[in-house]
């Protein structure tokens, strides 16, 4: 049985999506991902303070839950020690979250790229998280 695993290439694209800010090689810029975790933090605290948090465009637009609805309740409720209502509200990210960060950390920082095996690791672990979170936003509007 083969693992599904992300090329380098498509790694890249997919990082360079979350970073919106690559360098002339394809790479995201280091710190890129650190302006989206700040931003995140403030409207954290946006929605916190006001109670006020954007809807999904994809769920305003369609009527389907995205793979990623939910995760504004699910943070609101983690951020109390409300794991029932957190995992309520976006299992899938709640459950895949130390993966994801894992990911981020490697990308991030880039100290746990200096082998060939490694690489191969964290693309196998991103091809994992990408399907995973497909066949989640698949079944969450079927079922």
């Amino acid at each position: 049985m083969r693992l599904i695993t992300i090329t380098d290439s498509l790694r890249k694209n997919i990082l360079c999506w979350m970073a919106l800010q690559c360098d002339r090689h394809g790479k995201p810029e280091k710190g890129s991902l650190r302006v989206w975790l700040v931003v995140g933090i403030l409207y954290f605290f946006w929605v916190r303070v006001t109670g006020y948090a954007l809807p999904c465009p994809v769920h305003s637009l369609t009527g389907y839950y995205c793979p990623s609805c939910g995760i504004t309740t699910m943070m609101l409720c983690l951020s109390v020690g409300d794991f029932r209502q957190a995992f309520n509200a976006n299992p899938a990210i709640l459950i895949l979250s130390p993966v994801i960060i894992w990911l981020i950390v490697c990308e991030e920082f880039s100290f746990f790229h200096r082998e060939d095996w490694q690489r191969r690791v964290n693309g196998y672990l991103l091809g994992f998280v990408v399907v995973a979170l497909l066949i989640y936003g698949i079944c969450r509007n079927i079922f």
